[in-house]
């Protein structure tokens, strides 16, 4: 994955074995759920967040009534960054009040 913040693209750590990240997710069945992908200029947006508070704050925030479901879900890493290069899905990491922390490029794999 290549990361791009203000000072340019670069690599992701290696080794992310242990780290989890938090996704909005909101039922589809009782046996399956959706998670919440954004879209901008015609790119697919994955939004993550570092903590479940955060993206807690951004449902409040993005659907104040509740009407979607969508709730915070901890899904790892590597998970993550094989579903966005499977889907060519962007991921951003986004703070309680949306906005843009930083944006992760799916890199091909060889």
């Amino acid at each position: 994955m290549t990361q791009n913040n203000e000072a340019g693209p670069t690599q992701t750590p290696k080794d992310e074995a242990g780290l989890w990240l938090w996704v909005l997710t909101a039922p589809i069945t009782d046996r399956r759920d959706k998670l919440l992908i954004l879209e901008d200029e015609g790119s697919d947006l994955l939004p993550v967040f570092q903590a479940k508070n955060q993206g807690q704050t951004f449902i409040n925030r993005f659907d104040p009534g509740g009407q979607m479901g969508f709730r915070p879900q901890a899904m790892h890493f590597l998970d993550i960054t094989s579903l966005a290069q499977e889907k060519a899905y962007q991921i951003v990491t986004l703070d309680g009040q949306g906005r843009i922390l930083e944006r992760w490029e799916p890199t091909p794999t060889a």
